[in-house]
């Protein structure tokens, strides 16, 4: 349709300028504005704007400004594409020694971006893994987190080797060894020890006689218990996950998980009610009697007027 050709043509038209704009900016002002308009353009245009940008982008990453740097690699992020990775992967590695922590961390969601569009590019990518879990910075390390979940998901033969490592960060975040504005609701980083239980879901064959990782679990839902807030509900809730797929109905964890399910089952609120049901089935699969002391709670259920409830 000639409309769209002319909007798209348009659309083209101020790319070139946006890029020039980019290109030509003296503050750093000036350059976020012009990378949030060509990430914009770079979502709702074809490919051709991207290979125009490349050349601004790598020019920027290898700025000495750590605040130029971050923004062009936060751009590198929304533009990766399979036919650009080889260009941008090296530049992005080369930053995860940087200085700054927010280089690091931004090269990092680079490196993340270029693994879920093109895997068979990124080689080795428990080296970007191993380096930023090791990082100073614990926004660092926290950012690369979901970085190991993709990574471990499709790579068996990397869990064992993590599964460690994994631990050890649970327990110190659990000590509240990590900043303090990194906690939430009196959790410390509620989101970093989501994360890590998350990535050790897939690592179960590797934990099964991991006491260190029992007693850990254990004390997050002591805590979880006494709080009664969102942050605390969602660590619980994703270390009931881990429990059901660890441990038999006679371990301690398992015991401790159990009655943790009253802070969700005795509540007023249908979706606490609603994901404690859903808990509570999934621990039935490990044993099938553990729900009794709850039946009461189970059999009310049946006529709440939360139709979703009933339901479950």
């Amino acid at each position: 349709m000639p409309g769209i050709k002319s909007v798209v043509k348009l659309l083209h038209d101020v790319a070139a300028v946006v890029i020039t704009f980019v290109e030509r900016a003296k503050s750093v002002k000036d350059k976020r504005l012009g990378y949030l308009a060509l990430t914009t353009l770079a979502d709702i245009c074809d490919n051709e704007i991207v290979y125009l940008a490349v050349n601004t982008v790598v020019k920027d990453v290898a700025s000495k400004s750590p605040a130029v740097i971050t923004i062009a690699l936060n751009c590198m992020v929304h533009i990766v594409s399979i036919d650009i990775i080889p260009v941008l992967l090296p530049i992005a590695e080369k930053r995860l020694s940087h200085s700054d922590g927010n280089v690091r961390a931004k090269s990092v969601m680079a490196l993340h971006r270029m693994y879920l569009v093109g895997p068979e590019f990124v080689h080795s990518p428990q080296r970007h893994l191993k380096q930023a879990l090791s990082d100073k910075d614990p926004e660092v390390m926290a950012t690369v987190l979901p970085y190991v979940y993709d990574v471990l998901k499709t790579n068996p033969e990397l869990r064992s080797s993590f599964a460690p490592k994994l631990v050890h960060i649970l327990k110190q975040v659990v000590k509240n060894r990590l900043p303090m504005y990194m906690s939430r609701q009196g959790v410390p980083a509620p989101w970093v020890q989501i994360n890590i239980m998350k990535s050790l879901f897939f690592c179960v064959d590797n934990l099964k006689e991991n006491d260190s990782l029992a007693n850990i679990l254990i004390e997050i839902l002591n805590r979880g218990q006494s709080l009664n807030n969102t942050a605390s509900y969602s660590v619980v809730a994703e270390c009931t996950h881990l429990i059901s797929r660890l441990y038999d109905a006679k371990h301690e964890a398992f015991q401790t998980v159990l009655g943790c399910m009253g802070c969700f089952l005795h509540s007023k609120h249908p979706n606490l009610l609603l994901v404690g049901l859903q808990l509570l089935s999934e621990l039935t699969t490990v044993d099938s009697t553990c729900c009794v002391q709850y039946q009461d709670i189970i059999i009310n259920s049946l006529s709440h007027p939360d139709m979703t409830v009933k339901k479950q």
